[in-house]
């Protein structure tokens, strides 16, 4: 399934952007002007194949701008506590605590149902964060 590649290469090129923002900082670069010139060219390439200026609805524009929020404080945060000295591996792998959020906000805001597996798949989370 393409889905499940393009997310495990997502995962691989996450961990690689953590490990690459530790060694920026141990040579002295200056990494967050370094990412946020690189946001801000990639957000007008972006810009520039979206085409069209699509209407948004408030609701859609709302969430839109949520989803930039968390996208954009979960990469920082990321990027923080590597700097404060935590392991590339355990920033990596204490982000599985997103599919726990993922399955209770699926749940509340999408009114979907949590079977067994989703809930084993929650404790396992849980109990690999707690672990690390």
């Amino acid at each position: 399934n393409f889905g499940i590649i393009v997310t495990i290469l997502a995962g691989f090129v996450g961990t690689v952007e953590l490990v690459l923002a530790k060694v920026l900082k141990e040579q002295g670069l200056p990494y967050f002007r370094m990412m946020s010139v690189s946001a801000l060219l990639t957000a007008f390439v972006f810009a520039a194949a979206g085409g069209g200026r699509a209407k948004l609805t408030m609701q859609q524009a709302t969430w839109m701008i949520l989803r930039a929020f968390f996208g954009t404080s979960y990469f920082v945060t990321s990027i923080l506590a590597l700097q404060a000295g935590a392991l590339p591996g355990d920033v990596a792998a204490l982000t599985s605590i997103n599919i726990v959020l993922a399955a209770l906000l699926g749940h509340w805001l999408l009114q979907e149902r949590l079977r067994g597996a989703h809930l084993l798949a929650i404790a396992s989370s849980i109990a690999g964060a707690v672990l690390i």
